[in-house]
Order: structure tokens, then sequence, then C-alpha cells
């Protein structure tokens, strides 16, 4: 969704701390996010955009386990 915005943000050279420069980022990718989830939810019809959340919700369980596989 933010793929565009991700190409052209930059992280912070001074911190030095990967978790904390990774967290930044993210939060500063979560509010565009938020605001596509918010326009999608006002043009769909209820059950199709909950419908979307749990699949979407499902799809990243689903990505998580396989990076925790050994």
């Amino acid at each position: 969704m933010a793929q565009g915005q991700a190409r052209y943000t930059s992280l912070p050279e001074h911190d030095h701390n990967p978790s904390r420069l990774v967290n930044k980022y993210l939060d500063s990718v979560a509010a565009s996010t938020a605001k596509v989830f918010a326009s999608w939810k006002r043009v769909m019809i209820r059950g199709t955009y909950n419908l979307l959340l749990k699949r979407l919700s499902l799809c990243l369980l689903q990505a998580r386990v396989r990076g925790f596989e050994l």
C-alpha cells in the first residue's frame, strides 16, 4: 500500500539501534496505511470490509508463522 513512500523514506543515520530504527520507520508509514484502510471502509460494504480484514489478518499470521519455522 505504501510501497512508493517506503522506497523514498530514509531512516535517520544518527540512531544505531536497529530495533529502534525499524520501529521508527514502521510508525512513520502506519499513519498512511491507517488512512488507506479508513478510505476502504467508507466505500466497501460492511461485510466485505470485515472479510477483507479477516483474510488480511490470516495472511499476516501465516507469513509470521513461516518466519518462525525451523
